[in-house]
């Protein structure tokens, strides 16, 4: 009876122990089904805080929207960033090959105008590298969209701009299919061209490689060369020389005053709106220390242009049988002056500019651009905006223009040898409203 009861009693422990064995094992199962299905759905368990995920080269399924997941790893349709790795915070910079939202190209292929750098290793198909030191790279910064722009820009130059205006780069002017001569008696100026600034084709020229005096359109280059050397807070203190320059040669002045401080800007219109003469010498002295070293300055500029029919002996426009240009030259001068340089631009496209007194009883200094307010009530076909005249009697009346047509053509015109001042301007305005389409 005793052996009986101690069977039973084995019997049980052996069921009960069988039992457990297989609710354990269904425990496991289930488990194991359940990781399994969170791993789908790109949830890790972790083993340990300092632990993370291994980086798998094997493809995986992108998530709908197509952003980098949050653990490090790359969809396969995905892209990596142009270093080649994925940043910390598991998501793509704006600047690598993922577009800056964070989504993920269709095609899973970098924009083309974008280029990874040299030092860095570009994996195929959106996996990542598995080279350690493109691995370690995970926790540098994205480098800046600006540089990386800069470093993808083209070679070539692109279109130069005056002001909302795209014009040709370069200052080479070409004869357009077209060109004409203008009539005889068309014009009072002996020198003249017109220039499409959208091809820089020459549309009319009449001795147009005639080398003239420059006269005071000398001062365009004047301005360039100071604009682009110059501070226009730098502080210029008119002297006794630069007035003395301005009296003894007979020149325009603007009205400075000797021993007075005024910001280089406000020498540059005066040296372009009322043409003065110490207000250029001053710009000239200030930034090459003499007038002479200026001149170098001003001369090197234009064989910078490519300019070989112009040479300078003088920063104001002063005769001198070595002090030439040539209009098709003026007008190349007058284009660099434009699109160069914002300063110089704004400088000659100016009509008026006022300098307050700075002294109780004293007067505002009021500079003007007599042509291009002389002009503006003119039919021209469109609108004159920069400008700057010039006299000696050597070359007569002479201008130099530009304009933008009523169809919003930039063009340039560069007259010489005009009989008189209102002449000159009759010559601009007609020239514009026939031959500037």
């Amino acid at each position: 009876m005793r052996r009986h009861k101690w069977l039973r009693n084995l019997l049980t422990i052996i069921l009960v122990a069988l039992l457990i064995a297989i609710v354990a094992a269904i425990v496991l199962v289930g488990t194991g089904r359940a990781a399994k299905m969170l791993e789908q759905r790109g949830i890790t368990f972790l083993k340990s805080r300092d632990e993370a995920p291994a980086v798998s080269n094997t493809e995986e399924t992108a998530p709908a929207e197509g952003i980098v997941p949050a653990d490090g790893t790359v969809p396969a349709d995905g892209t990596v960033p142009a270093d080649g790795t994925v940043p910390a915070d598991g998501t793509v910079p704006a600047e690598g090959t993922a577009p800056a939202d964070g989504t993920v190209p269709a095609e899973g292929t970098a924009p083309v105008d974008l280029t990874a750098p040299k030092d860095a290793t570009v994996p195929t198909e959106g996996t990542v590298p598995t080279d350690p030191a493109a691995a370690a790279a995970t926790e540098t910064e994205p480098t800046n969209t600006a540089e990386a722009a800069t470093e993808a820009a083209p070679a070539e130059i692109a279109k130069l701009m005056i002001g909302d205006k795209e014009v040709n780069p370069g200052v080479t002017f070409t004869p357009a299919a077209t060109q004409v001569t203008p009539a005889a008696g068309e014009l009072t100026s002996k020198n003249s061209i017109l220039i499409n600034l959208t091809d820089d084709s020459i549309v009319l020229a009449d001795k147009a490689d005639e080398r003239i005096s420059p006269a005071s359109m000398t001062k365009i280059m004047a301005l360039l060369v100071a604009a682009e050397t110059l501070d226009p807070d730098a502080p210029v203190t008119i002297t006794d020389e630069m007035i003395n320059y301005c009296a003894s040669n007979g020149l325009s002045a603007a009205g400075f005053e000797a021993g007075k401080i005024y910001p280089a800007r406000d020498l540059m219109y005066g040296a372009i709106l009322p043409s003065g003469g110490e207000a250029v010498a001053g710009l000239a002295i200030t930034a090459a220390g003499s007038l002479d070293a200026f001149v170098e300055m001003m001369n090197q500029r234009a064989a910078d242009l490519g300019l070989t029919d112009t040479h300078f002996t003088n920063c104001a426009g002063l005769y001198d049988a070595d002090h030439y240009t040539t209009v098709k030259d003026m007008a190349a001068v007058l284009k660099a002056a434009l699109t160069l340089n914002d300063l110089s631009r704004t400088v000659l496209s100016t009509k008026v500019y006022t300098i307050p007194a700075t002294e109780e009883g004293k007067e505002d200094l009021v500079l003007s651009n007599w042509f291009l307010r002389r002009i503006e009530d003119r039919d021209v076909g469109g609108e004159v905006i920069a400008a700057k005249t010039g006299f000696v009697t050597e070359s007569g009346y002479c201008a130099a223009s530009y304009e933008v047509s009523a169809s919003g053509v930039p063009y340039i015109c560069v007259t010489a040898n005009s009989d008189s001042e209102w002449n000159c301007i009759d010559d601009h305005t007609g020239l514009y409203k026939k031959y500037a389409a």
